[in-house]
């Protein structure tokens, strides 16, 4: 499956998906149209992509079950709701929205496009739980972050792994290149640096070896 896809496979089991930064609003087409969700809101800060995405919903005959609203994040939004998706963004404005105040949904769907570490991190210390996670290849490797609002706090190697992520087989070639990625940076960094990458590499390379083997 693509991004779009499996981020729409991950809405299952929710009624109202407030989709934050929707873009384009392919996400929302497509979970509507497999019946993952039954309504939507459809949020975004600024007005062309939120008019492209009102476009693309109402050719696919879906506008009835949308609600547009420009927002910053969970700023403009009064209507209830009880799923989240933020996907496409980076890691700290990912963290920064979900710091405004808002009402507490059921499910919070993540996708960053950098430091999946970090936003790991801000989940585990900000009172989240993560209960799902996938790595998908489109184009580049993105990991999809499933969490709910519950306390939990990660080692470093859930962080780094990710605490559901680090069992699934298909995320072998993910974790590969991301140890080839470090294998790059080594070097050209400073010995203090070099040492935290070696025991990175070792956390990813032991985790490799065990899903190989299952």
């Amino acid at each position: 499956m693509n991004r779009i896809d499996t981020l729409a496979s991950l809405t299952k089991g929710i009624d109202t998906l407030l989709d934050i930064g929707t873009d384009h609003g392919y996400l929302i087409v497509k979970a509507l149209k497999e019946g993952f969700i039954n309504q939507a809101i459809a949020a975004d800060l600024n007005s062309g992509p939120l008019s492209q995405a009102m476009k693309n919903i109402k050719t696919e005959g879906l506008n009835e079950k949308v609600s547009f609203i420009k927002s910053n994040g969970f700023e403009s939004i009064d209507q209830p709701f009880d799923g989240v998706c933020i996907a496409g963004m980076g890691m700290h404005l990912i963290s920064e929205i979900l710091s405004q105040p808002h009402k507490k949904a059921d499910k919070y769907i993540l996708q960053s496009n950098t430091r999946v570490f970090e936003l790991r991190s801000y989940l585990s210390a900000n009172g989240f739980k993560i209960v799902d996670e996938k790595v998908v290849y489109d184009k580049h490797y993105y990991v999809i972050v499933v969490a709910i609002k519950e306390k939990e706090r990660l080692n470093y190697e859930d962080l780094l792994l990710g605490p559901v992520l680090k069992h699934d087989k298909n995320a072998i070639k993910y974790y590969q290149k991301e140890m080839n990625k470090l294998k790059t940076i080594l070097s050209y960094v400073d010995s203090d640096k070099k040492n935290q990458l070696i025991k990175e590499l070792d956390i990813l390379q032991k985790r490799v070896e065990i899903l190989q083997i299952q």
